[in-house]
């Protein structure tokens, strides 16, 4: 019968080791130093960083985060409420504006306070993935890897350089520290740790408020609790169901919470022409783009165009088939000789599932790097066990063992240095607006939002030459957008051309007969006239 303890010993491998002579706490603290040292000081140059894209308006527009009497506010509203009150949105994200919030309170308006906390929290992640996966897999080689590889990899830049992008940081912090207090509630023999369960059902709630990808946990839980869990054959069923049954309540009561406030758990479609036969070839395909981008992250952008996949033998389909395929093989190879490690791809796909329907996702959102943020927990354990093993068999190799070994680690040295660098040289192009735009135009050059972006930084410097350049550029390959024709208005106006302003702005309303901005700029162009 499982009963309640006050001490824990088991997770879901076996006890760590730190060496034959040598302090837990000593060990613990060296490793930790190095992985502090991979966390921040890569990012370091990110302090000079300012604020780009949404920041603008989350931090330097955002009424919320000037006082704590609105933190009632925050966590009762939408994410926009403050800008769009009436507009419908999916986005919740109080956790994101209460750390804008105490940040400004710390910090004021200045980026480098922003820019610091996003670097805190990443280390944060890498030292909570570090204790949690010495206690999932019992090795403290697989934790520093997979810890170190997680605080080094350049897919991660995009979550840690934008200021917008903390809710990614927040919900994978909350998401390890619920999972760790999890496995820490297993006491051995069928026995539960209450306040085990209690401070996974606390950090649980925190990573809910944080993004909606959290709700990804429970079916996560229930899967490691009933196949992966070391003392899964000492308990019943109905303790099993006891362990997470407080996970899936949490997870109802936010789902109906949403309801209540939105309306609906996503009132809005971000891509609704899109057919759900589409959405299905388009997820495929995603998925492929996902694994590729996580084991070769040369080339990366803040901004993919998104093309819909409309058949199975598209090769972006195929791609994603192909990568499907083999994480498949995969997986029943790791089920049958190191069953524990499969679970590492049960985490990444279950966490990247809410970002694969397109039809949800905003339409120049539906690809991008800072989703990969929680889901390469799951990838980085798997290649860390990789590494381990490897390291294991080539110290059967004889003679030639410590030349090997001397190879390979010398190997991982190297690139965790390339790895390093291209976090550094990655966190420059996301000093402004100005040098992001550039930047990611050269790897989407058919990114209208871009150009209308980059229009806006030239407008806002007072270049109107080269803000119409860039509009014009835009509207060519987007000839009935609202946005970019007001945008153009707004150059005529500005040089004194109200005849031509006003053929430009009835083109916006007749493109979206709703745009305000667009109505409100032709009254401005018939006064002048």
């Amino acid at each position: 019968m499982a009963g309640i303890s006050a001490n824990s010993s088991q997770g879901g491998g076996v006890a760590a080791n730190s060496g034959p002579g040598r302090p837990v706490w000593r060990s613990n603290l060296i490793l930790c130093a190095f992985l502090l040292l991979f966390s921040v000081l890569p990012y370091s140059n990110t302090l000079r960083n300012g604020f780009v894209y949404d920041d603008i308006t989350q931090v330097l527009d955002n009424p919320y985060i000037l006082s704590f009497r609105h933190v009632g506010r925050i966590f009762s509203t939408p994410a926009w409420s403050y800008v769009r009150k009436s507009e419908l949105t999916n986005y919740y994200r109080p956790m994101m504006t209460f750390g804008y919030l105490v940040c400004y309170q710390l910090f004021g308006a200045r980026p480098y306070g922003f820019h610091l906390a996003n670097i805190l929290l990443h280390a944060l992640v890498v030292l909570i993935l570090f204790f949690l996966t010495r206690r999932l897999f019992g090795s403290d080689g697989v934790a520093f890897l997979a810890a170190g590889l997680f605080a080094l990899h350049p897919i991660h830049t995009e979550s840690v350089d934008w200021v917008a992008a903390v809710t990614d940081l927040e919900v994978t912090l909350f998401l390890l520290a619920a999972f760790w207090s999890y496995l820490r509630a297993a006491k051995g023999e069928g026995q539960t740790l209450l306040s085990g369960l209690l401070g996974a059902a606390v950090f649980f709630l925190l990573a809910l408020v944080s993004k909606e990808q959290a709700l990804m946990f429970p079916p996560l839980i229930t899967v490691f609790e009933h196949f992966y869990r070391d003392d899964r054959w000492q308990t019943r069923f109905v303790q099993k169901v006891a362990r997470y049954s407080i996970l899936w309540v949490l997870s109802i009561a936010y789902v109906l919470f949403r309801i209540q406030m939105f309306g609906a758990f996503a009132p809005v479609k971000g891509n609704p022409r899109l057919s759900w036969f589409e959405a299905f070839a388009s997820a495929i395909a995603l998925i492929g783009q996902y694994i590729w981008k996580l084991l070769w992250p040369a080339s990366l952008s803040a901004y993919y165009v998104f093309t819909p996949s409309t058949g199975l033998l598209q090769p972006g389909v195929i791609a994603g088939l192909a990568g499907l395929a083999a994480c498949a093989i995969l997986f029943v190879l790791l089920w049958k000789r190191a069953r524990l490690a499969s679970f590492g791809l049960i985490w990444f796909f279950a966490t990247l599932a809410p970002v694969l329907n397109a039809r949800l996702l905003a339409s120049d959102n539906v690809f991008a790097e800072r989703y990969l943020y929680l889901p390469s927990v799951g990838f980085c354990w798997l290649v860390a066990l990789g590494c381990v093993r490897l390291w294991k068999v080539i110290g059967q190799s004889g003679s030639r063992e410590k030349f090997l070994r001397t190879v390979f680690a010398g190997g991982l040295g190297i690139l965790a240095v390339l790895f390093a660098a291209r976090i550094v040289t990655r966190n420059r192009v996301w000093r402004d607006e100005f040098t992001l735009d550039i930047a990611t135009l050269k790897t989407s050059p058919t990114a209208v939002v871009l150009y209308n972006n980059l229009g806006s930084v030239y407008w806002n410097r007072g270049d109107i030459d080269s803000a119409a350049r860039t509009w014009e550029t835009a509207l060519k390959m987007a000839p009935r957008s609202a946005t970019i024709l007001n945008n153009l208005g707004l150059v005529a106006l500005r040089r004194g051309n109200s005849h031509t302003a006003v053929e430009i702005l009835e083109k916006a309303i007749v493109a979206e007969p709703g745009f305000p901005d667009a109505h409100l700029n032709l009254g401005v162009a018939y006064e002048a006239m």
